[in-house]
């Protein structure tokens, strides 16, 4: 049997205006098993440190270096193969004349072969820095790396082979007081193997990690001040990346399993990710201030992305079932979008920007400020792409029902859009041909509705199924489309100021074509029946035109005006 004690006790005396202190060095080894090994190193005034080991083969090193007062230190290691190292340097001013700067470690492992290494380093103020560790698996690995005041960790690991690893502090910002006051919790439970890794070194910041499942990784480095991170892994093999710099909030919750959560923030940014299904993946990027985004993502294979690049901005991305996409993209300030999705597969696929899906699909990228964009999607292969740049552009989008599509892109600014589809197997303003609504002038209200359905063709192509194509070129034009029955089609064109269209098309097989090129120009179409065609063409100013269709096969052909005039 090998028992290993050393102990040393050294003091320092200070010659200053204030009077010197006692060493009132404290250690106590109490050892139990075989090959275990303590060393204890103090040096200064008030170290103290308390050593218990039971089992075998266990190690506990201790280093105090205390100038004046402060450190210290308690290990408990019960077991077998145990290791844990604890180095403590006080700077040793106390100007405040009533405690002196003190650090403090606390270790407890319980099981076999786990390892747990503590530097603390304290720098101006009289607050403690504090470092628990608490291992009760096997296997366990955790490092703590402290600079500077105020600094606390806590980790706690009951299962085995996980590893955490936690760095607090910045030792260039020690004499400026920018890295202090920092706190970071770890907690890695459920099946083990879990992986943690903390870097903390600006000021005020708390980061807590709680690991319930097998498998799971968090990264998170949060620099500047009073950033907030709160990440929470309860299903297996997620991982969660998580990058702040400045005055940053971010939550990430994953309860499913091979979930992947990557959030990095610049700026006054808020972010939240909640995904409860397996195989997700979120991307939420944001520089600028004031940003805020939120993921939720309650299906399977779901794929979300927000970048947001300014001021003042909000995206929401809400998605359930399986294989749905979701991309918002926004630059400029005080814009704003929301995208609901829940849909599970359907007659059609879809291959968008950030994969492939056979579920519901959108994709929202505005430019310029003010900009507000919803998108509301139901049942199945629905599809929603809005561009929208300039300023002050509003779109919004609701889809129920299976293989809808919308597309909105408006350049102006000031520009309203409104799509409301429902229906089976039906209502395509498809974006794969750029055929939807475009608004390319300013202050443009566009209104679309389709409740009908279409007949499918063999390939699945879309060239008549019920479609509406929108392009309003002018300023302050007005368009209103209800659009019902099957394998309608409506096209309208205004490209000249203050015109007014209103379309409103049941039936089968029917087609309104509607082109306004003067000014203050007012044309309404009306389609029942089957196999009806309206042509409305009006290119002088102040126009009139009403058609009326009902029956089959009719025909009705409006021309006021001459082209270029």
């Amino acid at each position: 049997m090998k028992r290993t004690i050393y102990t040393s006790v050294s003091a320092l005396a200070l010659f200053a205006a204030s009077p010197a202190l006692a060493q009132d060095n404290s250690s106590a080894v109490n050892q139990s098993g075989t090959n275990a090994t303590a060393t204890v190193s103090q040096g200064g005034s008030n170290s103290d440190s308390t050593i218990n080991q039971g089992g075998n083969s266990n190690d506990a090193t201790v280093n105090q270096d205390g100038s004046q007062a402060g450190g210290k230190s308690t290990i408990n290691q019960t077991g077998s193969d145990n290791t844990a190292t604890v180095t403590q340097s006080d700077d040793g001013s106390d100007f405040a004349g009533v405690a002196p700067p003190i650090n403090t470690s606390t270790i407890n492992q319980g099981g076999n072969s786990n390892t747990a290494t503590v530097s603390q380093d304290t720098g101006t103020l009289s607050l403690p820095t504090s470092s628990l560790i608490n291992q009760n698996g096997s296997s366990n690995n955790a490092s703590v790396t402290q600079v500077d005041d105020a600094q606390y960790s806590a980790i706690g690991q009951d299962s085995d082979n996980n590893m955490a690893t936690v760095s607090q502090g910045d030792p260039a910002l020690v004499g400026s007081d920018g890295s202090y006051g920092n706190s970071s919790t770890v907690y890695q439970g459920g099946t083990g193997g879990n992986t943690a890794n903390i870097d903390q070194n600006g000021l005020g910041g708390y980061s807590n990690v709680q690991q319930n499942g097998g498998g799971n990784s968090a990264d998170l480095v949060q620099n500047g001040q009073s950033n907030v991170s709160n990440i929470g892994q309860d299903g297996d093999g997620n991982l969660a990346d998580v990058d702040q710099s400045g005055d940053n909030n971010s939550g990430v919750s994953q309860g499913g399993d091979n979930n992947d959560a990557f959030v990095a923030q610049t700026g006054s940014n808020n972010s939240g990710v909640n995904q409860g299904g397996n195989d997700n993946i979120a991307n939420v990027t944001q520089n600028g201030a004031g940003n805020s985004a939120l993921v939720n993502q309650g299906g399977n294979v779901n794929r979300a992305t927000i970048d947001q690049n300014a001021s003042a901005s909000s995206s929401s991305i809400d998605q359930s079932t399986n294989g749905n996409l979701a991309r918002s993209i926004q630059t400029g300030s005080n814009q704003s979008s929301t995208i609901a999705q829940s849909s599970t597969s359907g007659v059609g696929s879809i291959s968008g920007p950030i994969g492939f899906t056979t579920s519901g699909y959108a994709d929202v990228n505005q430019s310029g400020g003010s900009n507000s964009s919803s998108v509301s999607q139901t049942g199945k292969s629905n599809e929603a792409i809005i561009t929208q740049q300039a300023s002050s552009n509003s779109s919004t989008v609701t889809q129920s029902g299976e293989a809808t599509a919308a597309y909105v892109e408006q350049i102006g600014s000031d520009n309203v859009s409104t799509i409301d589809q429902t229906g089976f197997v039906a209502n395509f303003t498809p974006s794969f041909g750029q055929v939807g609504v475009r608004q390319y002038g300013n202050r443009n209200t566009s209104e679309l509705n389709q409740s009908g359905s279409a007949t499918l063709d063999a390939d699945f192509d879309q060239t008549r199924d019920n479609t509406a194509d929108v392009l309003q070129t002018g300023s302050d034009n007005n368009s209103l489309i209800n659009q019902g029955g099957n394998d309608g089609e409506i096209r309208l064109v205004q490209s000249g100021d203050f015109n007014n269209s209103t379309i409103d098309q049941s039936g089968s097989l029917n087609d309104a074509f509607v082109n306004q090129e003067g000014d203050s120009n007012i044309s309404g179409v009306t389609q029942s029946g089957a196999t009806n065609v309206a042509t409305v063409n009006q290119y002088s100013n102040m126009n009139s035109s009403s058609v009326n269709q009902s029956g089959t096969s009719n025909t009705a052909t409006v021309t006021q005006g001459s082209p270029g005039i």
